[in-house]
């Protein structure tokens, strides 16, 4: 009688937390379902110049004028190859030391060295989405990110973006 007793206090919260922690397991995603998931967050961060175009790319630290090494090669030169997919949801934030008195900056993701329709305006100081996707086709495509800064009085300026590529 005192061995079922020992056994009913000794096993009974455990074989209950088997049970539950074996539901739980039961109900979570199975770890197929992470490994398929194939969307990669793509992102950059830089300063931008009053009155200027520049090119950079996501994971880059370079922020090149259309003219810089040479003449027309600042986006070749900051380009990155990109696979066969998609790329979305771009979201874009500016922060600057004043407040602009005018003027807006616009990023823009070109592929191939043309624009797509991932382009996102800010003016003064915000944040700005763009939900669109566009395709990315195969055969070593090119990405590059252009921002066009018209902002006045606007002091320091920095930029970060994200967009989706799946």
């Amino acid at each position: 009688m005192l061995m079922q007793q020992l056994r009913h206090v000794l096993l009974g919260p455990i074989g209950k937390t088997m049970g539950i922690g074996l539901g739980v397991w039961l109900l979570a995603t199975p770890p197929v379902a992470a490994v398929e998931n194939t969307a990669q967050l793509l992102s950059g961060g830089i300063g931008a110049v009053e009155g200027q175009t520049r090119y950079t790319a996501p994971g880059s630290v370079h922020n090149l004028t259309p003219d810089s090494p040479g003449p027309g090669l600042g986006e070749q030169a900051v380009q990155i190859r990109i696979p066969k997919g998609q790329l979305r949801d771009l979201r874009v934030s500016v922060t600057t030391e004043s407040v602009p008195s005018s003027g807006s900056l616009t990023v823009m993701v070109r592929l191939n060295g043309a624009n797509t329709l991932l382009t996102c305006s800010v003016t003064q100081t915000a944040d700005c989405n763009s939900i669109k996707a566009v395709n990315v086709p195969g055969g070593g495509s090119r990405l590059a990110i252009r921002h066009s800064n018209n902002f006045v009085d606007a002091g320091s300026i920095l930029l970060s973006y994200t967009l989706i590529f799946d």
